[in-house]
């Protein structure tokens, strides 16, 4: 729930309490617990709006009561919740892949390399039906026309060289490049 959201829902929860508290409390303290009663009381009307809002329109069907609840109770989870984890893990170890990759030729070699010829070959596959398992020169040849001075990112033999970032940067994009490289 978000800050704006809270204060709102504590404040009509004030007020109840007050409309609670004037008839039934008198000149004497209302206690916490009347408080607590007021809040809950509000949060469960507030469920209840929502799965009112939540169903179907007269003569559809009911998706149910617990499907509704479940989706209610993700929501609030979510909005608390961080990021997705395993995204964000996928996405810090590529970054950390391409930085020793950058500073480390052996790295690039052993741990870049065959991801990116891992990409390469998939799409390849897809786009001009060319294995390269089972025709690695043709692979090779579309690799050389399509990557041109960045295919040396591909080439096993060159051991003693780590790609800068603008080398990485054109080689993606001659990967996305829509135009006809054949």
């Amino acid at each position: 729930m978000t800050g704006r959201r809270l204060l709102r829902i504590a404040a009509w929860a004030l007020a109840l309490g007050l409309l609670v508290a004037l008839p039934v409390g008198g000149q004497q303290r209302v206690s916490v617990e009347l408080w607590f009663t007021a809040l809950a009381l509000w949060l469960l009307i507030g469920l209840a709006v929502s799965l009112i809002r939540a169903a179907p329109p007269r003569g559809g069907r009911s998706a149910g009561l617990l499907p509704v609840l479940a989706q209610w109770f993700t929501r609030l989870r979510r909005r608390s919740a961080a990021p997705e984890s395993s995204q964000l893990k996928d996405h810090l170890y590529i970054e950390a892949l391409i930085r020793r990759a950058i500073a480390n030729e052996r790295s690039h070699a052993r741990r870049l390399r065959p991801r990116l010829q891992a990409i390469v070959d998939h799409h390849f596959l897809l786009q001009y039906g060319v294995d390269s398992n089972t025709d690695p020169t043709q692979a090779i040849a579309r690799q050389r026309q399509r990557f041109g001075d960045t295919a040396w990112l591909l080439d096993p033999t060159v051991t003693d060289r780590a790609p800068t970032l603008d080398e990485l940067d054109g080689f993606l994009r001659r990967l996305n490049d829509d135009g006809d490289h054949q």
